[in-house]
């Protein structure tokens, strides 16, 4: 893709607030390009995530971005009680429903001819599923055939964390907690988990007479902590990023 091919088509940088989607934000910043940065709210954020959302809004604005915040129809909760389960590391059929139809569906209110770029913060230092990703995928059928380029795709940790710091963020070193618990959250996130989130997943756990599926694997930033996300659905649409 050449500068002409980006800078004539809207870029869509799709957030989790997480350490990959900020750094990536200040990368498109430094860049000298303008995007619109949408994150979609499932109703299953950690109870402190909101904080974070808050902060990641007022830097994406201070970056002169346009901010959306979806709020997806269906709910988590509202989804597990309707199918009367959960989702499962096999069945993950939650990334699609919840995140990117929404998506999809203001995708189409704003950009009808598929011309917009969508931009997602994979990073192969990330995650050995990313080994031979590409930067470019012109015809990606997961977005209605648009365009989706992983511009920091190359990035180091390090230089990722440099990226965070001229951000004015400090590195979370986990995944984004834009759904907590997640069905991929590894035995670190477990132990990390709150008292009010213990609580939800007890509560939805009392209602449909069924416990989530604990993955009890890896033990955070010792392993590529984002692999067990680059999985099923989850991967098309950059959960935990």
């Amino acid at each position: 893709m050449n500068v002409l091919g980006i800078l004539n088509r809207p870029l869509v940088i799709r957030t989790n607030y997480g350490d990959e989607s900020i750094s990536m934000m200040q990368w498109v910043y430094e860049a000298g390009l303008t995007a619109i940065v949408v994150y979609i709210d499932t109703g299953w954020a950690a109870e402190n995530w909101t904080q974070r959302i808050e902060l990641g809004e007022t830097f994406a604005k201070n970056c002169g971005f346009q901010v959306k915040h979806i709020v997806s129809q269906i709910s988590f909760s509202d989804a597990v009680m309707g199918r009367g389960a959960f989702p499962s590391a096999k069945f993950q059929w939650c990334t699609a429903l919840l995140k990117g139809l929404p998506f999809l569906d203001w995708l189409e209110t704003i950009d009808l001819r598929g011309e917009a770029i969508i931009l997602i913060a994979k990073r192969k230092a990330a995650a050995l599923a990313h080994t031979h990703l590409e930067e470019w995928i012109e015809r990606c059928e997961f977005h209605n055939d648009r365009t989706v380029w992983h511009p920091i795709l190359n990035v180091d940790t390090e230089e990722r964390d440099a990226l965070l710091k001229r951000a004015g963020f400090k590195p979370l070193n986990h995944r984004s907690l834009e759904c907590e618990p997640c069905i991929n959250s590894t035995s670190a996130d477990w132990e990390r988990l709150n008292a009010l989130d213990k609580k939800k997943l007890y509560v939805l756990e009392l209602e449909i007479k069924s416990a989530l599926e604990k993955n009890l694997k890896g033990k955070g930033i010792e392993e590529k902590y984002l692999d067990l996300f680059y999985r099923g659905c989850g991967n098309h649409f950059g959960c935990g990023l």
